[in-house]
């Protein structure tokens, strides 16, 4: 099979995979009130899913320079199963909640990054950064899609329904993996010591660590942004509706502005190509701040059909630098410790992710809760804070200049 048909059945595959991804985050405000959390145990459940995706991702990524990544991936997809069926059958409160979301998180160590070297293991030549990219980008699209089959299913047959359902998505995920990719040893010769003397090795390139630190903190900020997207289109909508206006369902928004990312992300790389990597990120993050600000200045005073396309918008400028981050990784990364530097961009990338969350709901609490909008300008100001980060630390971590001869 060649490569572009290859990266097309692995980018599906990811579209199942994620199926159960944003099932949480997209009935948030149902799990408050059904449950009478506070916005921090709805941020750190949340935050449970990265944990579980931390803790596995530099085992599991690292694993794969030496075992097949297809493997890896078929195996995880069985933990993403059992990590829904559980939620569906067992989850009463914040602790059960907390531990079926934690296993999701497990299982999605074993799916995204192997996935990824599955197909740069598979894929050669100059069609490499486009592959990466659309695999990357393909992400986007299912979040969106995970978001909107959430809200479907929930809507007509209650949240318990929406995860029975979307467990099918990892038992597709694995099927295809296992019907599109043939056996294959890893690429390279692999780096045979042990993960953190392979970790050490990847800490001292330089032009990785400036994408690795970028790309941390700009999950921190995706991450945060989807998490409290639904409940901030909910505070929205009530908002409006109570003004007579016409509003459209939190889920549906959130699920389009995710949407944005597919598109943005593979424009964001073409244009990076054009001119330079690290030129777009700077730009992209820096609109990212202003974006941010604007929302959480703003937002709950303009009309709602002008937050929407705003919303849009921030979704658009987040997602934009994400394919170079990651294309920019894999291009700097030594190739006997590839798999090592994918698993630690994505370690890092999840510690990062956990904190965006709680943060947001640490914020809202001390603004005063959901119904402020003072609580929700904090909250933007906590996930904007992730551009900022990320474009000084972008700065920070370029490649040293090499010394005049003589």
């Amino acid at each position: 099979m060649q490569g572009k048909s290859i990266a097309a059945f692995m980018c599906l595959a990811q579209i199942c995979a994620l199926a159960t991804h944003s099932s949480y985050a997209a009935l948030m405000p149902v799990f408050i009130g059904d449950w009478g959390l506070s916005n921090a145990q709805a941020g750190w459940i949340q935050g449970a899913q990265a944990i579980g995706y931390l803790i596995g991702v530099p085992f599991l990524g690292a694993a794969t320079d030496r075992i097949d990544a297809r493997r890896i991936y078929m195996l995880s997809s069985l933990v993403g199963i059992g990590a829904a069926l559980g939620f569906a059958g067992t989850a009463e409160g914040f602790w059960s909640a907390i531990g079926w979301r934690f296993l999701t998180g497990l299982g999605d160590a074993g799916l995204y990054m192997p996935g990824l070297r599955a197909i740069n293991d598979r894929v050669s030549g100059g069609e490499r950064s486009r592959v990466i990219v659309a695999y990357t980008a393909t992400y986007s699209f299912g979040v969106a899609a995970s978001f909107l089959l959430a809200g479907f299913v929930a809507e007509g047959f209650g949240w318990r329904a929406t995860f029975l359902v979307t467990a099918a998505g990892p038992a597709l995920a694995g099927a295809i993996a296992f019907l599109a990719l043939k056996p294959k040893a890893p690429a390279g010769v692999g780096d045979r010591r042990p993960v953190w003397l392979q970790f050490r090795a990847v800490f001292a390139n330089r032009p990785v660590m400036g994408y690795v630190l970028a790309y941390a903190w700009h999950s921190y900020e995706l991450n945060a942004y989807r998490a409290w997207l639904v409940a901030y289109m909910t505070f929205l909508a009530a908002q409006a509706a109570a003004q007579g206006q016409a509003v459209l369902a939190p889920t549906l928004v959130a699920a389009a502005a995710t949407l944005c990312g597919l598109p943005a992300s593979i424009l964001g790389n073409e244009l990076a190509l054009s001119i330079g990597r690290r030129r777009l990120i700077a730009r992209v993050m820096a609109m990212g701040v202003g974006v941010a600000l604007v929302i959480g200045c703003f937002g709950t005073v303009l009309p709602y059909w002008v937050v929407v396309p705003l919303v849009m918008l921030y979704a658009l400028v987040i997602a934009a630098d994400s394919g170079s981050l990651t294309a920019g990784t894999v291009a700097a990364a030594r190739p006997e410790v590839q798999g090592a530097t994918l698993a630690l961009q994505s370690a890092i990338a999840t510690t990062h992710s956990f904190f965006g969350p709680l943060l947001c709901g640490l914020a809202l609490d001390l603004g005063g809760g959901r119904d402020s909008p003072l609580a929700w300008g904090y909250c933007f100001a906590v996930i904007g804070l992730g551009s900022v980060m990320g474009l000084v630390l972008l700065r920070l971590m370029r490649p040293k200049a090499a010394a005049p001869a003589g």
